[in-house]
C-alpha cells in the first residue's frame, strides 16, 4: 500500500490543473513509502487509490501476518520491520512529524 503522505493525501494544491510535485530533497530517506496491507480486511477501502492514510476509519492498514513488526519500504529503497507497536504510534500521531505522516 502507497502512503498517501507523498502526494499530499490527494490534497496538494494545484497550479492550471497540475497537482504540485515535490522534490525529493524535501523528504527524508528514512520516511515509509509504503507498507504490506492488512489483505484480511478491506473495509476501509485499501485498494480504491494511491493514496491512503496509516489508518483508514480507524482501523489500521497494516498487515499483522508477520507478527509483531510491519514490513515497509522507505524513500532510500531500502525495506525494514518495524515493531507494530511504533507503527501504530507513529500512525495514531498525525502531527507530521513522522516518518509516516510526513
Amino acid at each position: 500500500m502507497w502512503d498517501g503522505a507523498i502526494v499530499g493525501f490527494g490534497t496538494s494544491p494545484q497550479v492550471n490543473g497540475q497537482y504540485t510535485t515535490y522534490k525529493v530533497s524535501k523528504f527524508r530517506a528514512s520516511n515509509i513509502l509504503e507498507w504490506e496491507n492488512d489483505e484480511k480486511n478491506t473495509s476501509y477501502g485499501a485498494w480504491n487509490d494511491l493514496s491512503n492514510y496509516p489508518l483508514e476509519n480507524n482501523n489500521l492498514t497494516f498487515s499483522q501476518r508477520h507478527g509483531k513488526t510491519a514490513q515497509v519500504g522507505r524513500l532510500d529503497g531500502s525495506a525494514a520491520r518495524i515493531p507494530m507497536v511504533e507503527m501504530i504510534s507513529m500512525a495514531r500521531d498525525t502531527t507530521g512529524k513522522n516518518d509516516l505522516w510526513y
